[in-house]
């Protein structure tokens, strides 16, 4: 681990703070830093052949070009060291001792000690450079440690900023950086040059073998990859890489799940959002694919909370597979959720997760087995988080949420000459976490909203329906009033929210709105329905994933009495704080006000 007062660490940190000041300032920071220490590890190793002050005053990098430094980064120096840019000058002057002043501090240091992931990848450096990608390194580290320690080629196809090959081949690997996309990265070919001191090693290639059509071939025994989010396959770039059966995805993670598992001899280990594991459409072929192999390969799901990407703070997930896996069954891991509960820091939760996640370890609530029949009865989603729920919730003495309620969608704003305008009913009426219904203390709510003439009766609320939070904030949950219905105050649900309507004809007879709106609201009923929590941008909540995913305990008849009573004593508490707010609030208002002319 790099840590604050090493020589690496401080000359980073004061490079970054320098080089922002430069007028030749690189809108990819990342990249300046990276050359101004690949040119420390060069003068270090004595690989140019001549003083840097005497490299600065002859401006001629030759020396530098010909010591493995990319052509790119000569340029990046040669900017910054411009002795026609006088604005630069000062700051010219003090990255120039920084990096003359590292490499005479680490002259006769073990390699080691170059060692810049740890500085580059870090948390708060991700609003510094906004433009560059980066993961958090120890989830670069737990992707390796899924290869168990087994020897073999990797390929890293897509791997922008170069973390993954150079943290492949310190473990050894021999590293193809083969990119699918066909982009080169500066920033990789710098952490290479770091690395080896611009030695060429015949570890690290980028071959790229060709069938007789010309074809990209390249396969190896383990492929680590982290394609690109909310992309599609269609460039051509991506298009030459594509077997014939494939042609079916075209979202980049789908297509990457299936182009790469057919170039993985052994394992293939992949990074993603959380979109292919249970959007419809092709992700969810993709998943029936897998899950219906006569070999299933797909060994693991781990979760992960946002901040793995320096560009974005969506989730993610690394899926692992493995062409000799013996058995059907799957290991999910939910480390999201560990991480929401105990608050812990991604280096952490990789701690805490890493035996459970390649297997090592039991089972436990956050990480287990699940069948292909668990899979299949989820309709394929592979979201370990919904899996893990379903399991822990599916008892015998329980009854899903659609079969004792329907759900009232919102309707479509209607935007001719002649709308019914109603009430809208939603979030701000469900924030303030009452339990009292919707309507008991203030019957009338400001939003309105259009809707057609004529909408059909069964939109509108009614007494006891209980309106529920699906999108943005999830979970909040409260019961209708007699103040709204068709022969009320006509009031629709907002886009945000849907409405559960109890189905009193259903099997389980004994249930009720308020045991209902209770169990909902429960710490228990809470985990059964974040748990369907999906969107990396927006929350939210399918509507058919809570009807058919959450289960409700059946009571008796007696556990009906005490969970209505807990109800009305809920309310009563209720009133009776907003009643001691009110003279709280005229005792302390009853003096000493200000008096208007």
């Amino acid at each position: 681990m790099l840590l604050k007062y090493s020589p690496m660490y401080q000359a980073m940190h004061r490079l970054d703070d320098v080089l922002r000041q430069s007028a030749a300032y690189s809108p990819y920071g990342s990249e300046q830093l990276l050359a101004c220490i690949a040119l420390a590890k060069l003068a270090s190793n004595q690989r140019l052949g001549i003083a840097l002050d005497d490299l600065l005053k002859q401006s001629d990098w030759s020396a530098a070009k010909n010591s493995g430094l990319p052509s790119s980064a000569i340029k990046l120096l040669t900017n910054l060291f411009s002795t026609s840019n006088r604005m630069a000058s000062e700051a010219a002057v003090k990255a120039f001792e920084t990096i003359e002043k590292l490499s005479l501090e680490l002259r006769d240091a073990p390699n080691s000690a170059w060692d810049v992931l740890p500085y580059i990848s870090a948390a708060d450096r991700k609003t510094s450079h906004s433009g560059e990608f980066f993961m958090a390194q120890p989830v670069v580290e737990l992707m390796l440690d899924m290869l168990r320690g087994e020897q073999g080629s990797v390929w890293v196809p897509f791997d922008a900023g170069g973390q993954i090959a150079i943290s492949a081949y310190r473990r050894g690997f021999h590293v193809n950086t083969a990119s699918i996309t066909g982009n080169t990265s500066l920033t990789a070919e710098l952490l290479f040059c770091i690395e080896t001191a611009g030695v060429s090693d015949e570890r690290i290639t980028s071959e790229v073998p060709r069938d007789g059509n010309g074809r990209p071939t390249v396969s190896a025994d383990f492929v680590l990859a982290v394609p690109p989010t909310g992309g599609h396959s269609s460039s051509p770039s991506w298009q030459q890489w594509q077997s014939t059966d494939t042609g079916s995805y075209d979202r980049s993670e789908a297509w990457a799940v299936s182009e790469l598992l057919q170039r993985a001899r052994r394992r293939l280990i992949v990074l993603t959002s959380h979109t292919w594991l249970f959007s419809a459409g092709q992700e969810k072929r993709l998943r029936q694919e897998l899950i219906n192999s006569v070999s299933p390969s797909l060994e693991s799901i781990t979760t992960l909370p946002g901040g793995v990407f320096s560009f974005s703070n969506i989730a993610t997930a690394i899926a692992c597979f493995d062409a000799s896996k013996q058995g059907a069954a799957i290991r999910m891991t939910n480390l999201a959720k560990e991480g929401d509960e105990r608050n812990l820091s991604l280096l952490d939760l990789v701690d805490i997760g890493r035996k459970m996640t390649i297997g090592f370890d039991g089972e436990n609530k956050i990480s287990r087995m699940i069948s292909v029949e668990e899979i299949r009865d989820a309709e394929y989603v592979l979201l370990p988080q919904r899996l893990l729920g379903r399991a822990m919730f599916n008892g015998g003495n329980t009854i899903l949420l659609g079969d004792i309620c329907t759900a009232v969608r919102p309707t479509t704003p209607y935007k001719g000459s002649d709308p019914l305008r109603v009430l809208e009913l939603g979030i701000p009426q469900l924030r303030d976490a009452k339990w009292s219904a919707i309507g008991d203390a203030y019957p009338h709510e400001p939003k309105t909203i259009n809707v057609k003439p004529g909408e059909k009766n069964d939109v509108f609320l009614r007494l006891d329906d209980i309106l529920v939070s699906v999108k943005g904030s999830l979970g909040y949950a409260r019961l209708v009033s007699s103040s709204y219905g068709v022969k009320a105050i006509r009031a629709v649900v907002s886009s945000s929210c849907i409405a559960l309507r109890f189905d009193r004809s259903s099997q389980s007879t004994s249930m009720t709105p308020h045991y209902l709106l209770m169990y909902l609201r429960s710490a228990e009923g809470q985990e059964q329905i974040k748990s369907l929590q999906v969107g990396a941008a927006m929350p939210h909540i399918s509507v058919q994933s809570l009807l058919n995913s959450v289960r409700i305990p059946i009571p008796t008849a007696d556990e009906i009495a005490s969970v209505h009573g807990d109800f009305e004593k809920l309310c009563s508490l209720e009133a009776q704080i907003e009643s001691l707010a009110q003279d709280m609030g005229s005792i302390s208002e009853s003096r000493w006000f200000v008096k208007m002319a």
